[in-house]
């Protein structure tokens, strides 16, 4: 009876020791995390201080626990989500053992990074003021055309300045990029192409309706109006009184500019026209008929058949009725 006393009483013993040792093992965790919903980080990293409040009364384990590093911060002005998940593993990354600590923490993070959106206006100037230094003295008319800048631009907070370096490309003329680099607080943070489309204006004559070939130009057929003046273009007739009665050589769409090649010297004297030639003989003027062999304008040089000799001449014609030929010894 008393040996069974004994074993009931060590059996009450050896409980009471393991509870205790039990209790010792599930100690309290020594550092409480509360994570925030919403964090702004300033720098390319951020540690979890950054993002929690973190209190504990180890205070080595705290300072560890506050200094280990969750991630890359976003880019200034955006935003990116963690989870607790990703806590845990950077804590566990560092070799601290996660049951010390007690993480509170929402389902979703945002960690945002402070900063300041550039102005793409001023990028956009900076950049235009390059282009018209390096285009000093071109006295063309010219108008730049920038290409949009196709998203939001952040940086870091602080002073920002604009830099921009030479042009490259068909400055004169045609399409030319400028960089601009922006800097805050005098630190270089981003480089910037911007995009420009040069367009040298200048006077043309166009067409105001639609001309078919061999058409003799009058006032109403054409307009002056600017147009964009492109590299390698043939250069355009620029007054309409130089070329009045004129015709077009081809045939000239409405709205089209008219060049040097499109028109001519519109023939007075056509082929098979009858035609008085002036011939000059030993400083004597005679005057005799003749036949146009082919047509030609004011000024041009036509082949025509005297009709009493049946001779052929060459000649200057005068007007629509006189061919002058030169004298013949």
């Amino acid at each position: 009876m008393q040996a069974k006393h004994v074993i009931i009483l060590s059996t009450i013993c050896m409980s009471l020791y393991c509870s205790a040792g039990s209790q010792q093992l599930t100690r309290e965790p020594q550092v409480r995390v509360v994570v925030k919903a919403t964090a702004d980080v300033p720098g390319r990293t951020f540690t979890l201080g950054e993002i929690a409040d973190i209190t504990g009364a180890d205070k080595a384990l705290t300072a560890q626990v506050s200094s280990t590093e969750v991630g890359t911060s976003p880019l200034p002005g955006l935003n990116r989500g963690i989870t607790s998940f990703d806590i845990i593993t950077r804590l566990r990354f560092n070799r601290i053992d996660t049951k010390q600590v007690d993480i509170s923490c929402p389902p979703s993070v945002e960690v945002t990074r402070g900063g300041a959106e550039a102005s793409a206006a001023e990028i956009v100037q900076a950049a235009t003021a390059s282009l018209e230094a390096a285009r000093k003295g071109s006295d063309d008319n010219a108008t730049f055309e920038p290409a949009p800048l196709i998203a939001r631009l952040f940086v870091p907070a602080g002073k920002c300045v604009y830099q921009a370096g030479a042009p490259r490309g068909q400055v004169r003329g045609g399409a030319a990029t400028v960089p601009v680099t922006i800097l805050v607080d005098g630190n270089p943070v981003k480089t910037i192409e911007v995009a420009f489309r040069i367009k040298r204006m200048g006077t043309a004559v166009v067409a105001k309706r639609m001309l078919t070939a061999h058409t003799v130009l009058t006032a109403d057929d054409l307009s002056v109006t600017s147009v964009e003046v492109q590299q390698g273009m043939t250069a355009p007739v620029t007054s309409i009184d130089s070329i009045l009665g004129k015709r077009t050589t081809r045939a000239v769409n409405q709205g089209a500019i008219i060049t040097a090649s499109s028109v001519e010297m519109a023939p007075v004297v056509a082929s098979g026209a009858k035609v008085t030639v002036e011939v000059s003989i030993g400083g004597v003027r005679i005057s005799a008929p003749a036949i146009a062999r082919t047509p030609g304008a004011v000024g041009e040089k036509i082949r025509v058949m005297a009709m009493d000799t049946h001779k052929e001449l060459v000649g200057t014609v005068v007007d629509a009725q006189t061919v002058r030929v030169e004298e013949i010894q």
